[in-house]
């Protein structure tokens, strides 16, 4: 399945016949493997507490962690494969229930209040001094606007080098153990944000990150007043749409809408 370009391998599971799901993730989400790999993998698995529940791991096996375009994917999945039966359902993720929203091949995800907003604070990456800011949507992410380059002012992030600074700023101390996701960012208007995320667990540049997006939006509106829905244009060319409510400064009602589809279906045997 593909979230704006985000693409996941999701499997039924409900009846457990696939277990080790770590060590099945890395297996065949492996881009260098005969299964064409993909950015995470995604089991549906029964719940008696909501619609079903959605177990995801990174490319590399490792979970702990939401992923907000795996989720509009897993959710449009249990409607096509009639796992549900209303447009509009809950499923478990990662101890916490959320709701989608389906219309036709777009998915509507309410997502978690930000649990940890940080802003303005000096990092040095690639020898150089930069401004950052860090945001935990239910993972957590690290966003640097171009802007703030003092010395890259003719640098569009189409020619960034995303994959150098995104591996530096993933593992930085400032994070450690667990490390972030690296998010960079050019304001395009008002109303939307280029984004281009590096995100931990893939190890590399991905094609869109829903919770990169989701962070970014409550960064950007947080220094540059950017009022909700931000729409935030992916490196696939796809946009995703980010709303929210701010109220008193306590930013909440958090939702994340973009295209979620089926690309093909396959069988591997484990």
């Amino acid at each position: 399945m593909s979230g704006a370009g985000n693409d996941f391998i999701v499997i039924d599971n409900r009846a457990n016949i696939v277990s080790g799901l770590n060590v099945v993730a890395k297996k065949i989400c492996n881009r260098k493997n005969e299964f064409g790999g993909a950015d995470g993998f995604i089991s549906i698995e029964d719940s008696d507490k909501a619609s079903f529940e959605m177990k995801y791991f990174n490319a590399d096996g490792s979970n702990g962690a939401m992923c907000g375009n795996g989720g509009r994917c897993a959710a449009r999945f249990a409607l096509q494969k009639e796992i549900v039966f209303s447009k509009h359902l809950s499923f478990i993720a990662i101890g916490n229930i959320y709701y989608a929203d389906i219309d036709g091949e777009r998915v509507r995800l309410a997502m978690l209040d930000p649990k940890n907003i940080a802003l303005n604070f000096s990092l040095i990456v690639h020898q150089q001094i930069v401004t950052c800011h860090y945001v935990n949507v239910g993972s957590p992410h690290a966003i640097i606007f171009i802007v703030d380059f003092k010395n890259m002012q003719s640098v569009s992030l189409d020619e960034f080098d995303v994959i150098g600074w995104g591996k530096e700023l993933r593992w930085h101390r400032n994070f450690v153990p667990q490390g972030v996701n690296a998010n960079f960012a050019e304001l395009l208007s008002s109303k939307m944000i280029k984004l281009r995320t590096y995100e931990r667990g893939v190890e590399s540049e991905t094609l869109a990150c829903g919770t990169g997006s989701v962070a970014t939006a409550i960064a950007a509106h947080c220094l540059y007043n950017i009022p909700s829905p931000v729409q935030i244009l992916t490196r696939s060319g796809e946009i995703l749409v980010v709303g929210f409510s701010a109220t008193e400064g306590n930013i909440h009602s958090l939702s994340l809408e973009g295209t979620a589809n089926i690309l093909f279906e396959g069988y591997f045997e484990i």
